[in-house]
């Protein structure tokens, strides 16, 4: 017996996954017109569509453990997302204004990205690291005794010593107060700022941690304050190190879940975009752009560059036709370079200004010859010195495209270029670090973007570096998108074809039996074919 006879049995009407429950082609119909097969059929069909209405609009229930999911329409299955996430949010305590408090820390979330915790260290933190602001504390005590007691004056010497130990504890306050750990249900971010002198921040996706280890020390400090060390290792071997977290098995434990739930979410995720496929190509509905909020989402770069801009670029540049984005060296940098041979050149200018004309009033040729082509020529070392550095700063350029990232680096005149190239899908872990006041204040940094086995690129001393940070991030996960999105829509055409030729035979196609039920004969093979019964 072959399939097509199998889908004629009456114990079919009982199957998930018949695709004549909802409609049946004129074709196939008139291949079954006159089988009491196709009328029994055509009561049940009629009695599907009275009750689930038009054809391809009502879900077919699954019996399968996660059938909420098939049963559930899209926009029903979102909500029931977001309502568990808000449980969830609610269990632990969490609100809307904290989740928009927390969102505020850096710019470059996700679409649909919910915060699931953001720790600090435990506020013995600031007494440990703050050893400095300890060591004037004993002798402001013992001047504060003697003023008091015997010489009132020397409180003029106090009074600056504990304004000065009060600067440094609040030093210490802030830079505790600075410093997060943010797990979301996509990553682990450590952000680590000390106000005007650094900011670093580490990100490390869900699905390449490969462990959370916990650290605890034997202590009387760490006992009594149940605090210890968390480290986060991704794939790529980056880490995120915490000290001194409260809770630590409590990170260890949540990092479990998310990666579980994560794991889940995407494997349910696929299944519904794998439905609509698959409606798509059977029932013609449309298809969604699943991405929509990523790919719109853009940057704050520089669209149309002016020669200025393009001559001295203090941000990321955006190609438009080939849809890159093109960082430089900071101008700062390019500066420091130059500064020192463009002293020379003022000074060489105002030679020229003021010292070749006493030079030519000594009515001396030789001397006024000498004193011009020294003054040419220096002047010629000197410009073609400061444009070949300019060219150097110029010619070295990091490039983010859509599937690749490029670190350019080129001398003049060509004589040499060093190209490294990093496929952004095998990107492991980004992390980012402005480091100094200068830094701070022109808002430069440097961006070390790591993979697997392979070769890691640095950004050295690039403007809004953790612009880098984010465009990577997201291209990323466009990217894994669209590979899981061609995957499954080859696993939606081949189930498509499939259910094409199961209820459109070829039109050649006559069955018939010689005597017993082996299989059904094809005109045009002979006896002796061995293709002849199948």
């Amino acid at each position: 017996m072959n399939l097509f006879d199998y889908r004629r049995k009456k114990d079919l009407q009982g199957r998930t996954t018949d695709f004549r429950r909802s409609a049946l082609p004129t074709q196939s119909a008139d291949i079954y017109s006159n089988s009491s097969a196709t009328r029994s059929y055509n009561r049940s069909t009629n009695q599907t569509r009275s009750r689930n209405g038009a054809p391809g609009h009502k879900r077919v229930r699954s019996r399968t453990p996660d059938k909420w999911v098939y049963d559930t329409p899209l926009d029903k299955y979102r909500r029931q997302v977001e309502q568990s996430q808000g449980q969830n949010a609610r269990d632990r305590g969490q609100t809307d204004e904290q989740q928009l408090k927390w969102r505020k820390l850096m710019p470059d979330w996700f679409s649909e990205e919910v915060i699931q915790d953001v720790r600090r260290r435990h506020p013995i933190h600031i007494l440990l690291i703050g050893k400095p602001a300890w060591l004037p504390v004993p002798l402001i005590l013992v001047l504060s005794g003697v003023a008091l007691l015997l010489v009132p004056w020397l409180f003029l010497a106090v009074i600056p010593l504990l304004v000065l130990d009060l600067v440094l504890w609040g030093w210490y306050i802030n830079d505790w107060a600075n410093d997060y750990l943010i797990i979301t249900d996509r990553r682990f971010i450590q952000i680590e700022n000390t106000t005007l002198f650094n900011k670093a921040k580490v990100e490390i996706p869900l699905d390449k941690i490969t462990e959370v280890r916990i650290e605890t020390g034997r202590g009387l400090v760490e006992f009594v304050f149940k605090i210890g060390t968390v480290t986060v290792t991704s794939t790529g071997r980056s880490q995120i190190v915490f000290k001194h977290l409260p809770d630590p098995e409590g990170v260890r434990m949540e990092w479990d879940i998310l990666r579980k739930n994560y794991l889940m979410y995407r494997s349910n995720f696929r299944k519904e975009r794998m439905r609509n496929y698959l409606e798509n190509r059977i029932w013609g509905t449309d298809l969604i752009n699943w991405n929509e909020d990523e790919e719109a989402r853009e940057i704050d770069v520089i669209e149309d560059p002016n020669w200025f801009q393009r001559t001295f670029p203090f941000g990321p540049i955006r190609d438009r036709p080939r849809k890159t984005i093109t960082w430089y060296t900071h101008p700062w940098v390019l500066f420091k370079r130059l500064s020192g041979w463009v002293f020379l050149l003022t000074t060489l200018i105002v030679f020229g200004i003021f010292g070749l004309p006493f030079l030519y009033g000594l009515n001396n040729s030789i001397i006024s010859a000498i004193g011009s082509v020294g003054f040419v020529g220096a002047f010629i070392a000197i410009c073609s010195t400061i444009w070949y550095k300019y060219e150097n700063w110029h010619n070295d350029r990091y490039i983010i495209g859509d599937e690749k990232v490029f670190d350019i680096i080129k001398l003049p005149f060509g004589l040499d270029e060093t190209v490294g190239v990093i496929d952004i899908r095998n990107v492991q872990d980004i992390q980012f670090e402005k480091n100094g006041l200068i830094a701070n204040m022109l808002d430069y940094g440097t961006v070390k973007i790591t993979t697997v086995g392979g070769p890691a690129i640095t950004f050295e001393r690039v403007p809004k570096p953790e612009l880098i940070e984010d465009e990577v991030s997201r291209r990323k996960e466009i990217l894994k998108f669209f590979d899981e999105e061609r995957q499954d829509r080859l696993y939606a055409d081949f189930f498509a074809s499939y259910r094409d030729v199961l209820i459109s035979p070829p039109e050649n196609y006559e069955k018939s039996y010689e005597g017993d039920d082996d299989g059904p004969i094809y005109p045009g093979n002979g006896p002796g074919d061995p293709r002849r019964r199948i």
